[in-house]
């Protein structure tokens, strides 16, 4: 990514212990990252595990922020706003503080149209979408954004989706700006993500279990509501996985070391990363 089009201020908000944050820092690495949510002791995990750089503002999101106007070129939220009471001040509030430019990302938001486990005070798919006044939002079901990337390797901001296609989906992302034109394709997003090789581990949804010097992989789900509430995870991650041997020996307590693998060797370790059986993680993550 070039530094000019780096995002100089990001906020991630409503940001929980850190996990949107870290990736936010691997992948954008922004001049400044700003990380709110209302519990301190999470906030305090993020800075101890997750985003040591990163700046923590613990505050109640029903309330006016303390942001000055139009700082932030991207503000970011996932699974959250749908547990907030004052969505309407909320929505002002990121209307205030976001540049002119800048970029609205609303990820995960429940749909009051569909049952959801943990579904909080959802609304409808217009209703979110009518919170804003100089933001034009993009709506997208949030299924259609994650089989786009995952199967097809694209962002696809240019489709518009119809009320049926929307209200039918239990959760949809909004992306929005004061421009009435944010959309675009976005296509080779796994070539940049594939590249960040930061500290690579087995996803902690496996269990493993070494066989013949093979590293067996079995999907086990930390309870029933993980698996009812993200049937995503059940239905592309798959069952069980077998890490051969060559590359079992470079793993040690879940962790990956990259030493002397060779071309085909990381093109497996690529096509494990697309499928989230390795993933990126801090290095105090375990």
């Amino acid at each position: 990514m070039d530094k000019k089009n780096k995002k100089k201020n990001i906020l991630d908000f409503a940001c929980g212990t850190g996990h949107s944050s870290y990736v936010i820092s691997i992948y954008l690495e922004p001049e400044e990252l700003v990380c709110a949510d209302i519990s301190f002791r999470f906030l305090f995990f993020l800075k101890k595990f997750f985003v040591e750089d990163a700046y923590c503002v613990c505050l109640d999101a029903n309330n006016y922020l303390p942001f000055k106007e139009e700082h932030f070129d991207t503000i970011h939220t996932i699974d959250s706003f749908h547990y907030i009471n004052e969505k309407k001040r909320l929505s002002r509030e990121f209307e205030r503080i976001i540049d002119p430019n800048g970029l609205l990302m609303l990820s995960h938001l429940h749909n009051s149209l569909q049952y959801n486990p943990g579904a909080g005070y959802p609304l409808r798919p217009q209703e979110w979408m009518s919170l804003f006044e100089t933001i034009y939002p993009i709506a997208i079901p949030e299924t259609s954004i994650i089989e786009d990337f995952i199967f097809h390797d694209k962002l696809d901001l240019e489709k518009h989706y119809s009320i049926d296609e929307l209200n039918s989906s239990k959760a949809i992302s909004i992306t929005g700006s004061r421009r009435k034109s944010y959309d675009g394709l976005y296509k080779n997003i796994w070539e940049y993500i594939i590249k960040k090789k930061v500290n690579l581990i087995i996803n902690p949804i496996y269990k493993i279990k070494n066989k013949n010097k093979n590293i067996i992989l079995k999907r086990q789900f930390p309870s029933e509501f993980y698996r009812i509430n993200y049937p995503i995870t059940e239905n592309y991650l798959p069952e069980k996985y077998v890490i051969n041997c060559k590359i079992s020996n470079y793993i040690k307590n879940r962790t990956l070391y990259l030493n002397e693998l060779d071309k085909n060797d990381i093109l497996e370790i690529d096509d494990m990363m697309k499928r989230y059986i390795i993933i990126n993680v801090p290095e105090k993550y375990i």
